[in-house]
């Protein structure tokens, strides 16, 4: 019965069985997808996200086709489906998105002057038809240069599969072997791929499942200290291990602590877990509670004096606050003093559970004060080592393992492949590669990417930043800190469309598609090996960088000397 089921349906290539949208855009697009596969037989085959290129007045355009049907005699339709509203005036059709206005007719144009180009290259004899899909609004008229014969509207998308049945019978009569001439010309000429969000989408939810493999073994490890070490590599899964123990210690009514050193990382972690704010914190924000219980006739504390947070230090490891935790994970091992932690480690009662979270490849900081089974307050831990990174895709990982930015080699467990990453350098005359930097996010843009899935990430930091003083890149608002709280302590954002961070603050975290930038180096040494690692891990699906010549020649000689090696 099934397979009788499925003899009737169009073939649909790529397949999109388990596919999940993650915009109204995509979920527009996989509904006609499957409308299309019910109501057509199996004589037709629907190719969807069909990426390609052109050249018009000297210029390169990619883009990408919603839909092309195969008809049963070798002919075409191509479909455009735009979700939501789109504008109709003397001028044209147009849709607005976040960033900007898109001529909807220019942009069909171009696909279909493209298809054609190929298939003129490719001497293939094909007839056309292209039809706008508005599956959420009701059209009354067409425009001049587009007629309403051609718009299917959401009252006409019961009737989807009719009108592609009906276009296809006029355009003409079936030729030998076209058919499978077409069908292979789609498959091997043009690049099929799901809709960058969709892929995102889909690579995330994948990437999570992997990476939880850590939190399901990690807590089956039975250390009779109750102490754990756990070296684990940026992408092995450390932030759902700790979700996973926080989770459970609430459950259980027990008292816990997540402390970590970035308070990017904090604000994150709180986000994301169910558990009360003041569970999740940064050490400094311990040390300055305890310099406040020191000092409590004191209203407040000048932040600008040089000391201050060595004055918080040594105030929070000469407390003397009773035990209390019955679970304590702190992260950023490679930030921490091991006399902070040993402050910490007084806080659990005598049958705790503490986590030591560390990873010496994201040591920014330059702290000498490496963690391991030999600090004397974690000598009786258990020491577990995971080098396995779920998160980025293998090619980055292959790069990163080549220029040796982790000392010890990853394993790259990432289900998706991904590119090599693109290295851009900018130009003696381009202040810190801010035009470089626009010319990068602008591609992007005629791909399709969305600005909520890149983040630009400052190699600078946040006193050397040219882009952290940027408005917007490529047109696009940036979204940045501005280096202030609010009254309840929470940072406070500029307006923007585009995330702009450092690296320092995104670590722990990541993005779809980071643009690394302002990379700029004499030498790859320890400190810029370590910047370098955390950057690139932070890219869940693609990877830019934007570097200066000598940092350009620096990886070079670095990729020669492993070469020789």
């Amino acid at each position: 019965m099934h397979q009788e089921i499925g003899s009737i349906m169009a073939l649909i290539f790529p397949d999109i069985s388990g596919m999940q949208a993650t915009s109204a855009g995509q979920d527009r697009e996989l509904s006609v997808i499957r409308v299309l596969a019910s109501d057509l037989s199996d004589g037709y085959a629907v190719y969807h996200n069909v990426l390609y290129s052109t050249v018009h007045d000297a210029k390169q355009f990619c883009g990408e086709i919603d839909v092309i049907v195969l008809c049963p005699h070798g002919h075409l339709i191509l479909l455009e489906i735009k979700a939501g509203n789109v504008e109709f005036s003397p001028t044209g059709i147009h849709k607005d998105y976040a960033d900007r206005k898109r001529d909807v007719l220019s942009q069909m144009r171009f696909q279909y002057g493209a298809l054609r180009q190929r298939l003129k290259e490719e001497r293939l004899q094909v007839q056309m038809l292209q039809y706008l899909v508005l599956p959420d609004m009701e059209v009354e008229q067409g425009t001049v240069t587009y007629p309403l014969a051609h718009i299917i509207d959401r009252r006409s998308m019961r009737f989807l599969g009719k009108i592609i049945r009906d276009g296809s019978e006029n355009l003409g009569k079936n030729h030998p072997n076209r058919f499978e001439a077409i069908s292979h010309f789609l498959s091997n000429t043009f690049a099929l791929a799901t809709d960058p969000s969709t892929r995102i989408g889909a690579l995330n939810q994948a990437v999570v499942q992997l990476s939880e493999g850590l939190a399901t073994w990690a807590v089956r490890i039975h250390a009779p200290s109750g102490r754990y070490l756990l070296r684990a590599t940026a992408g092995s899964g450390k932030t759902q291990l700790a979700l996973r123990l926080l989770d459970k210690a609430l459950t259980q009514g027990q008292e816990m602590l997540y402390v970590c050193y970035n308070r990017a990382l904090a604000d994150h972690l709180r986000r994301c877990a169910q558990v009360p704010t003041h569970c999740v914190v940064t050490f400094h924000e311990l040390a300055l509670d305890a310099l406040r219980r020191q000092f409590p006739d004191q209203a407040s504390f000048d932040f600008t004096l040089p000391d201050i947070f060595q004055r918080a230090e040594a105030a929070f490891c000469a407390s003397n606050q009773p035990p209390r935790l019955n679970l304590l994970i702190i992260d950023e091992g490679q930030d921490f003093r091991p006399e902070w932690i040993q402050a910490l480690l007084r806080q659990c009662v005598p049958d705790a559970q503490a986590y030591v979270l560390h990873d010496p490849a994201q040591n920014l900081y330059g702290s000498d004060n490496a963690i391991d089974a030999s600090t004397e307050c974690l000598s009786d831990a258990v020491e577990i080592t995971c080098m396995e990174n779920f998160r980025s895709p293998r090619r980055i990982v292959e790069v990163i393992n080549a220029l040796d930015l982790a000392g010890t080699a990853i394993d790259a467990r990432c289900p998706h492949a991904g590119e090599i990453p693109g290295f851009h350098r900018w130009e003696n005359t381009d202040s810190s590669g801010m035009e470089k930097l626009d010319e990068i996010v602008a591609q992007l843009m005629t791909e399709d990417i969305e600005p909520k899935d890149i983040a630009l990430l400052s190699y600078a930091g946040r006193a050397n930043s040219l882009l952290l003083q940027r408005e917007s890149i490529a047109g696009i608002p940036l979204r940045c800190f501005t280096g202030k709280f609010d009254e309840d302590r929470e940072p406070i954002w500029s307006e923007g469309l585009l995330l702009a961070e450092t690296i320092y603050r995104l670590k722990g975290q990541a993005a779809p598609v980071i643009v690394l930038c302002e990379v700029d180096f004499e030498r790859l040494d320890a400190q810029s090996k370590n910047r370098l690692f955390v950057g690139m891990t932070r890219a869940q699906w693609r990877l830019e960088i934007v570097l200066s010549a000598r940092a350009e020649n620096a990886l070079m000689a670095a990729l020669t000397e492993s070469d020789v090696g």
